[in-house]
């Protein structure tokens, strides 16, 4: 068989019934040279036996053990992708019809390695609750308005070349980013090529309770995370500079959520190793002002 264009990765746990409405938005696309590689993180419904009753060719399985990072489950799908690019959809999520040719069209107009679309955020029913236009940033830009989230690249509107996103090392599979390991990555694709932005909103994401970022005590300390190790990376003073300011918001709102259920010394922490960064923000002198509020109370 003749390797496809495009390999399409959904990795999916326990999510039959919003994986099918998944897989046929897939298939309704308009761009019919693709695979999809539906990767079964240990699922225990019947998500095996549904997609391999697929009468469709380019479907496939890739069964795998129970591991619960996303970023690891979709770095099984690029292993075994055969397709020049890879774009990623997550099972509770669904695509316009034109997205894969749209942005195909769009590479090769701007002849670039990777692409992103708008977005919009949809109800159980799947009534629009808010939309994203994307615009196109500057090339000088790009990586700033990434950093800021000005500009926002949602995974399911990313279609990538496979040689870059094996240059730049695939998703991270560590558990302190498996909510933010979709930004930590289209932050080092930003940081390595200009990207062909679409800016119709071409990827539905789905608000549900299930939803695995609505499920989390703590999505502030995974960003904070990103940000430190874009850091590490290293990078030109402007985006340096951004990077440790959006890392310092970040960890003080986790240190503001550590106070609210009483880890004092958890916040008191965070809130010292911002110090640098930190003290040109009211938010960081309040909190501060909170935790030592906080701890007076507690003083017998």
């Amino acid at each position: 068989m003749q390797d496809p264009m495009v390999t399409v990765v959904i990795p999916t746990f326990n999510r039959l019934a919003l994986l099918r409405e998944a897989v046929e938005s897939v298939k309704a696309q308009t761009y019919d040279d693709w695979e999809l590689l539906v990767v079964d993180d240990g699922s225990t419904d019947q998500t095996a036996e549904y997609v391999q009753a697929e009468q469709d060719q380019r479907i496939d399985l890739i069964r795998s053990a129970h591991c619960g990072i996303v970023g690891a489950v979709r770095n099984v799908g690029v292993r075994h992708a055969r397709g020049r690019f890879v774009a990623f959809l997550d099972s509770d999520d669904l695509w316009r019809p034109a997205k894969l040719e749209r942005q195909m069209t769009a590479l090769r107009s701007y002849g670039a390695h990777w692409s992103y679309t708008g977005y919009e955020l949809v109800d159980d029913a799947g009534r629009s609750v808010k939309r994203f236009l994307a615009a196109q940033p500057k090339k000088a830009t790009i990586v700033y308005q990434l950093l800021t989230t000005q500009a926002s690249a949602a995974i399911g509107s990313v279609l990538v070349a496979k040689d870059l996103i094996d240059r730049c090392g695939g998703f991270s599979a560590e558990i302190a980013l498996a909510l933010r390991e979709d930004h930590d990555l289209v932050l080092r694709l930003a940081s390595v090529a200009y990207p062909a932005v679409v800016s119709d909103a071409l990827v539905a994401i789905r608000e549900h309770p299930g939803r695995s970022t609505l499920g989390s005590s703590d999505p502030f300390q995974s960003s904070a995370m990103v940000y430190e190790k874009f850091v590490a990376r290293g990078g030109d003073k402007k985006s340096m500079r951004i990077a440790r300011r959006m890392w310092a918001r970040h960890l003080i709102s986790s240190a503001r959520l550590d106070l609210n259920v009483g880890r004092f010394n958890e916040a008191t922490t965070k809130l010292r190793n911002t110090i640098r960064p930190g003290w040109h923000s009211a938010r960081w002198w309040w909190t501060w002002t909170q935790v030592a509020r906080a701890l007076t109370k507690r003083v017998p």
